[in-house]
């Protein structure tokens, strides 16, 4: 059954199929019929042929099998070697001498060496040796190299007797060793083709495995820089909206108290409120570009889009003046890349915006900032107040510093001090 289903595959199985079964009739008509009606029409006219018409058919049918076995070969390649072994095998009974159904096994040792396992194909190839040799001592014993009618005791052969039995000895010995000579020759180059197979099928599986680590890792890269975009944008989140939005949250508290008792300073806050809601919006929209960022536009990368309306170190002294903080800048300004200027802000607002959260309006935070020849430190402190903070603990506010400080290379520090207030501490290399 899979034999007919191997018949009627598409693509190149049907292909082979028709190539292989072409050979099998080629090799047929050109080779078997042309030397069997050969061997036996001259056999006949010298009147050496003594076959029955039984032993013909006999011999033709059963040399024909190995021939029309070649169709088998590609696929099934026991099944033709098998079908060649037990046609010759059978066909040396009634027709000792050479065939040419013999030529067949040196193809079906070659396809079994190009296609089965290493000891199946050593076994078949010393198989069809031995065929050989049973075939070689048939024809010797039917050859009728048997004595004269003449011959008695001690009588001995004359000269063109011993020479015709030693020249038909001397082809069947001829005949033999370049059959097995054929049949090792076949064997080693099928066993060549089959190691280059094994060799190129362990390289292509070898190219797969590669190619499929590569793809994985690149899936992990990708996977690993929409992880690392995702936390910057919900950083720059965090850091830009949520400063503008506390504060503006307390200073429109501050203004609805004040708006009975002190109507102008009501108003101030209230202007501030609208500056920082102009100012939280700018923040939204720069974040939405990053979003929507699509290198067909000619951007550059994300990060550049992030950069090109970022915060930088002339923004921050407006941002401590609206967090009603102080400044102090010590030592020469270094020039930064614009993701230190970026970092320092940040930094900045996100502290100042904890201070106001945890602390109220009355902590007095100060900003230092000393600029060192290989160092920048950012520091912000504030002091105790009796102020109840409204923040739940949950937040990352810290988190978010921290990750942009070991971006740069750089420490960071925050926890309480000694009388109460807090500090941050950031220190980043230069």
């Amino acid at each position: 059954m899979r034999v007919l289903d191997s018949f009627l595959a598409e693509g190149a199985t049907e292909e082979d199929w028709s190539l292989d079964g072409a050979l099998a009739f080629m090799a047929l008509a050109l080779v078997q019929i042309a030397v069997g009606v050969g061997k036996y029409y001259v056999g006949w006219l010298r009147g050496e042929w003594d076959m029955d018409a039984w032993s013909i058919g006999a011999a033709v049918t059963i040399s024909s099998l190995a021939f029309l076995a070649i169709t088998l070969r590609r696929h099934y390649p026991l099944i033709f070697y098998s079908v060649v072994i037990l046609s010759v095998m059978a066909g040396v009974i009634p027709d000792p001498s050479p065939a040419a159904s013999w030529l067949v096994i040196i193809l079906a040792v070659y396809d079994v060496a190009r296609l089965m396992r290493p000891r199946l194909a050593f076994g078949c190839m010393w198989l069809a040796i031995g065929v050989i040799a049973v075939a070689m001592v048939n024809w010797v014993f039917m050859a009728k190299l048997n004595l004269p009618p003449n011959y008695v005791a001690g009588a001995e052969w004359t000269k063109e007797q011993i020479d015709a039995v030693t020249n038909v000895l001397a082809a069947i010995g001829l005949a033999g060793v370049s059959g097995a000579g054929a049949i090792v020759a076949a064997y080693s180059i099928g066993r060549r083709a089959y190691d280059v197979a094994l060799a190129r099928a362990s390289q292509e599986q070898a190219e797969r495995e590669a190619a499929a680590a590569a793809v994985a890792e690149e899936l992990a890269q990708q996977e690993k820089m929409e992880a690392r975009i995702r936390a910057s944008i919900a950083r720059e989140f965090h850091d830009s909206v949520a400063h503008s939005v506390q504060a503006m949250v307390l200073q429109a508290e501050g203004a609805l108290a004040q708006a009975q008792r002190s109507p102008a300073a009501a108003q101030g806050a209230l202007r501030l409120v609208a500056d920082l809601g102009r100012e939280a919006m700018q923040d939204v929209r720069r974040i939405v570009r990053m979003l929507r960022y699509n290198p067909a536009d000619g951007f550059g990368s994300p990060d550049e889009v992030d950069l090109a309306a970022a915060p930088t170190l002339a923004d921050i002294p407006s941002l401590v003046a609206k967090s009603k903080a102080t400044l102090t800048t010590t030592g020469a300004a270094h020039s930064v890349s614009p993701g230190i200027q970026l970092a320092m802000y940040r930094i900045i607002q996100e502290a100042l915006t904890n201070s106001l959260k945890h602390a109220g309006p009355d902590a007095d935070p100060h900003v230092l900032i000393s600029w060192e020849p290989t160092q920048l430190t950012i520091e912000i402190t504030n002091k105790a107040t009796a102020y109840v903070g409204v923040g739940d603990g949950h937040g990352y506010g810290l988190i978010g510093m921290a990750e942009r400080v070991q971006a740069l290379d750089g420490t960071l520090s925050a926890q309480p001090t000694k009388t109460g207030g807090f500090r941050v501490c950031a220190k980043i290399p230069l």
